[in-house]
């Protein structure tokens, strides 16, 4: 059972409490999530996604599941949840050449921008990397 937290990935006030706010659970094989997902399950977590700027990969009311462990970007890209200030979002990031993250969204309605991962923002973090998720139809 993946413990859900009410907590939305767009919005919210830049910290979770991963203990206080769980909401339900949500049933999942554990051959699965070790194999497939290749995830550490004691640190998984439910969460919704607010807003469309990861659309269309991600809609408003989708459930994200969030490995709290994989803070570390390792090649290529993914899709993390990260802390901005007092927000909480859900993008793509992409480690490129000389340390520079680039922060992503799928919607080309949103602006990209780049952090330098050797000298990170105060107001950025990464809280999780994005292993699976539910779309509503």
């Amino acid at each position: 059972m993946i413990p859900a937290f009410d907590v939305s990935a767009s919005a919210g006030d830049g910290a979770i409490a991963w203990d206080e706010a769980q909401v339900g659970e949500f049933p999942f094989r554990l051959d699965y999530l070790k194999g497939e997902l290749r995830a550490r399950v004691g640190s998984l977590a439910m969460i919704a996604v607010e807003g469309d700027s990861m659309y269309p990969t991600l809609s408003p009311g989708d459930q994200i599941m969030v490995d709290r462990s994989d803070t570390e970007i390792m090649g290529g890209d993914g899709i993390y949840v990260v802390r901005l200030g007092d927000s909480l979002m859900v993008k793509r990031l992409q480690r490129l050449p000389g340390g520079t993250i680039e922060v992503v969204s799928d919607n080309q309605a949103y602006r990209l921008f780049s952090v330098v991962a050797t000298d990170l923002p105060d107001d950025f973090s990464i809280l999780g990397r994005v292993v699976w998720y539910g779309k509503w139809v």
